[in-house]
This record gives structure tokens, C-alpha cells and sequence, in this order.
């Protein structure tokens, strides 16, 4: 409100629409999000929660944000993540704050964190430093892992390419549609940061990015969601690549619920072994219908026997 916007809005891959929509109906300002039209129904939910008119838009997120380009220029709207890309950007250095907070006033050694437009990986390394600037913690080496999907990963071919250049993809080819953005704006500079500080980015393939969902969620009690599944597994790649050593403190930023995205938990997963499978006792999964009585229950625990 204090831009003097009449409406607020944004292009967006999932969090970023309930997270707009939120901010808009707390000042009062209509919201428009407009996203790619197969987006996963939880996210859309998300945002029609909280009154936001939600506009899906045939093609890839970066038609997306290529129209909200010409919107912007039309209406005055304030849309996030352009004539207000700045304060929206600048926004995640909170997380180096919570996490130096969280650390006892410390960096850890290492950072792994998902790379979208890459916004977010470079401006959370600017709140290290910044903090180190004020005497807050003590000015170490942080190593910056970023992750992308495999089926769109212009950042990842950059880093191993050796190069700053960012071909852009134009049909990204993945379940991970939070980071699925072809031409990153801060593409670049995630790649200078990964390169300078010793990290790296790197690329997972979608069923490596299921597994790492199943098994932080069985292990750990964390349901992420797919950018997160991405995250967790780059923190394995990194530590195969040699980035991530024995004795090393990381850090992995997991950032959204798996009940986003539902149905990544069982990509390579045989059909029904999980799901509908009716499993025995003491497996994982969904046991059968049973009638409300102890004795059917005895008889369907007596078959594990």
C-alpha cells in the first residue's frame, strides 16, 4: 500500500501466489496471481484462500512471466517479482538471519538451498555478509550448494560448463514446477556465487528428488514438497562431488510442505505399494478396509504370522 499500488500481484510457481495473496488481503489490496494453468491444485488452493484472483495461463512459467512483463507496464499494478523485484528479493536475506540465530550467532560450513531464479541463493549469502559486516558473527567461508531439477536446469549445465552464460530452457520436462523456470534472472550470478565460494550446483533427477522426499519424510518426520526433495538430494551430490565434507556443518533449506505436491512421494514407486496397496502389518502404506471390531483386527494382524 505504501507504493500506492492498486492491486498487488505476481508470477508464480506455487509459494510465491499464497504467499502475494496473503500480503494483500492483510493490507487491503486486491490480489491477481497468475500462474502456469497445470500447477499443482494445492498450490492454486493456496492462494484462492486468501481471495486472490488466480489466473492460469496456457505455457510455461516464463510465458507466465512474460505477460505479467506487459501487465505491469499496463496497469501500475505492483507486481512482485518485477517493478517491485527489489524489496521482494531482498526479502531472503531474513533467512540468513534466522539461520546465523538459530546457529548461536555462527555461519555454517556449507549452505544447500533450491535455485529457481536464483534471487533467493544469492541474497541469503548477501545476509551472511552482511551480518559479518556488522560484527554479528564472524566472517568464515560459506560454501553455496544450489539445486535444480535435471528436466530444467539452466544454472546446473552452466556451472558444469565452466561458463556464466545461461542457455535458456524452453520446455522444462519435470515434477518439480517450483523451480522449473527457463530463463533464471539471477541465473548468473547463482553460478558466480556456487563458483567463488567453493560450492556447486547440481542437477537431480526427478526420481532422485521422490526418494529424497520418502525418505527425509520416513526418517526424519519432514514432509517436504519437490523443491525440497531437489535440496536434500543436491546436499548428497555434493557430497559425492567433494563440495561437502566428513565433519562439515550444513545447512539445507527446505522450503515448502509435501502436501503441495502430493503426488511426488510416489514417482517410482511400483503401483499400489504405498498407496491403495492394502500392506500388511507393520509395512508402510494402507492397510485394507477392516470392520470396527477387535476380532477383525486380530485377523487381519494374524496375517502377518
Amino acid at each position: 500500500a505504501a507504493f500506492g499500488v492498486p492491486a498487488l500481484a505476481c508470477a508464480s510457481t506455487g509459494t510465491l501466489a499464497g504467499a502475494t495473496a496473503a500480503a494483500a488481503a492483510a493490507v487491503g489490496l486486491p490480489a491477481y496471481v497468475f500462474i502456469p494453468a497445470d500447477l499443482e491444485p494445492a498450490k492454486v488452493d493456496h492462494a484462492l484462500a486468501y481471495g486472490a484472483t488466480v489466473v492460469p495461463v496456457a505455457g510455461t512459467y516464463d510465458d507466465v512471466n512474460r505477460l505479467c512483463l506487459e501487465i505491469a507496464d499496463e496497469t501500475g499494478w505492483g507486481f512482485v517479482n518485477i517493478n517491485l523485484r527489489p524489496f521482494y528479493a531482498e526479502g531472503s536475506k531474513t533467512l540468513a538471519y534466522e539461520i546465523a540465530e538459530q546457529l548461536g550467532w555462527r555461519s555454517p560450513d556449507a549452505l544447500v538451498a533450491p535455485v529457481a531464479s536464483g534471487a533467493m541463493f544469492t541474497r541469503v549469502a548477501r545476509g551472511f555478509e552482511e551480518l559479518a559486516e556488522l560484527g554479528l558473527i564472524e566472517r568464515r567461508p560459506i560454501r553455496f550448494v544450489g539445486g535444480q531439477a535435471a528436466g530444467c536446469a539452466p544454472v546446473a549445465t552452466a556451472f558444469e560448463r565452466g561458463t556464466e552464460v545461461i542457455e535458456p530452457i524452453r520446455e522444462p520436462d519435470t515434477i518439480v514446477r517450483s523451480l522449473a523456470i527457463g530463463n533464471p534472472a539471477d541465473g548468473r550470478y547463482a553460478v558466480e556465487l556456487a563458483r567463488a565460494s567453493g560450492g556447486s550446483i547440481e542437477a537431480i533427477p526427478d526420481a532422485v528428488t521422490a526418494e529424497a522426499i520418502r525418505d527425509v519424510a520416513r526418517l526424519e518426520g519432514i514432509y517436504p514438497e519437490t523443491a525440497g526433495g531437489v535440496t536434500l538430494a543436491a546436499v548428497a551430490a555434493a557430497r559425492r562431488r567433494g563440495v561437502i565434507r566428513d565433519g562439515d556443518e550444513v545447512v539445507a533449506l527446505v522450503t515448502g510442505n509435501g502436501l503441495k505436491t502430493p503426488d511426488a512421494r510416489t514417482l517410482g514407486l511400483a503401483e499400489g505399494s504405498l498407496d491403495g496397496g492394502r500392506v500388511a502389518p507393520g509395512q508402510p502404506g494402507l492397510a485394507p478396509v477392516i470392520r470396527p471390531s477387535l476380532s477383525a483386527f486380530e485377523a487381519w494382524l494374524g496375517d502377518a504370522s
